[in-house]
């Protein structure tokens, strides 16, 4: 919403890059540097009519740290034939049953003897017990591991591409560096501002566990990396779930060590992924008083935020909230950018 936030969008470029989340060396490192070369590439392609280069924002890593803590369930049977293989778990109460029936969705394999299934996998199919106590997940292979394995094995989903896991928080960020400074230092690409990618309120810190939630996990190291701080928030839950004002106090709490990093560093904050779903739609103060005023009291190092799907998370034309999100937007501080 400020004028040095137009670009921001082109920061979409490097997403992909951000999703191969793989360790900083071993045998994918080689492939991963090929996939980088491309994208040197492609950037030197993108240049003014002066000839000189665009500089783009990259949000690397984007939402790495997650949307939940998802926890891990025992496998009591994992067999394969031919390239198919077939998982069942359990894991008590409630199950997350969303995630497991998405077909593109992903989960992880620990403990198992054979190492070739310790891994990431794509979900084919997933089939719920009738219990709701667990399911039954096919899914394919190509690595020929053995049938039924022996050793303690756990399996958990993840959230999308994007749930890293702070037990590896240390290889993401070698990784992150590893690749600012191949990209930077090696192909040249000094156009580039690096954009760390943090979500905001991504509920682990609702369960107080000390080993998931800590934002420094994945900003402690990376002080000479980051150009600057983004972080996707949204109010994407109905009033019931709590998160109804950006002003909240779980909101503040959840988004103060960003903002501290950022005063302690000389580093700007984006919004890079932003709007409310719920009462961004319906509350005719929600813009004005508890969003646009929230940022105005509390975050003096905002530069700017980037709606994100305009039909879902924006206001409908004629309803109270759009005539409130108009005087969002006559303050001074903002300057809108269609």
């Amino acid at each position: 919403m400020t004028a040095a936030y137009q670009s921001f969008a082109a920061g979409a470029l490097g997403e992909e890059v951000a999703r191969l989340a793989i360790p900083p060396s071993g045998t994918q490192l080689a492939a991963y540097r090929a996939d980088l070369d491309a994208f040197a590439a492609l950037l030197a392609l993108c240049v003014d009519d002066n000839g000189r280069r665009i500089p783009f924002f990259v949000r690397y890593g984007n939402e790495t740290n997650g949307w939940a803590d998802y926890p891990d369930m025992s496998v009591d049977s994992l067999t394969r034939s031919g390239t198919t293989a077939t998982m069942h778990f359990n894991r008590g109460a409630n199950p997350i049953t969303g995630q497991w029936a998405n077909p593109v969705g992903k989960f992880q394999i620990r403990g198992a003897s054979d190492a070739k299934w310790n891994t990431i996998h794509n979900i084919s199919s997933y089939v719920q017990d009738g219990n709701g106590n667990g399911g039954t997940v096919t899914f394919q292979v190509t690595t020929s591991p053995a049938s039924s394995p022996t050793g303690t094995i756990t399996t958990n989903a993840l959230a999308g591409d994007w749930w890293a896991g702070v037990d590896r928080a240390p290889d993401v960020l070698n990784l992150w560096r590893q690749t600012i400074d191949y990209l930077r230092d090696t192909k040249g690409c000094n156009q580039l501002l690096m954009a760390g990618n943090i979500y905001t309120n991504n509920r682990l810190a609702a369960s107080m566990n000390p080993d998931t939630y800590p934002y420094s996990n994945w900003l402690t190291g990376m002080e000479s990396y980051w150009d600057v701080l983004t972080s996707n928030l949204y109010q994407d839950e109905p009033i019931t779930w709590g998160y109804c004002d950006f002003g909240a106090s779980q909101v503040v709490s959840s988004f103060q060590i960003l903002a501290d990093w950022c005063t302690v560093n000389g580093r700007p904050i984006l919004f890079s992924e932003f709007g409310a779903r719920y009462n961004g739609k319906d509350d005719g103060t929600f813009w004005s008083a508890k969003c646009m005023g929230a940022f105005d009291a509390k975050y003096p190092l905002l530069a700017g935020a980037k709606t994100w799907t305009p039909d879902i998370f924006l206001p409908d034309v004629g309803t109270p909230a759009a005539a409130d999100f108009a005087v969002a937007m006559s303050n001074p501080r903002y300057v809108w950018r269609a």
